[in-house]
């Protein structure tokens, strides 16, 4: 590995040493690491407000599964209603006979 003097690093900005030997590429992973770091160290941070995270994802869920049970029973009243309409568009009796109203028992 060759040295390049200070003076010949510069284009625009000061970069340091560091950066022209190991690249740009080095420079991101070790931001993007320190950034890990930092986020991690934050959540442990959190530890006290445990039941407060917990009761409002809580919230958060069960609005969640309201909606999506709303959404549910909705899409069934539509499917329901528009292929009884089919059926009757084509000729489909409402209630289906049953073996004994159709003559085919032998009782």
């Amino acid at each position: 590995m060759t040295v390049v003097p200070e003076h010949e690093a510069v284009v625009g900005k000061r970069r340091p040493v560091v950066a022209i030997l190991l690249g740009d590429r080095a420079l991101a992973f070790g931001e993007a690491s320190n950034f890990f770091w930092r986020v991690t160290r934050g959540v442990l941070r959190v530890r006290p407000y445990f039941v407060e995270v917990v009761r409002q994802a809580t919230i958060l869920a069960q609005g969640s599964v309201i909606i999506v049970l709303a959404l549910v029973l909705s899409y069934g009243l539509v499917t329901g209603i528009e292929s009884s309409y089919a059926a009757r568009l084509v000729g489909h009796p409402r209630w289906p006979r049953s073996a004994r109203q159709s003559g085919a028992c032998a009782s």
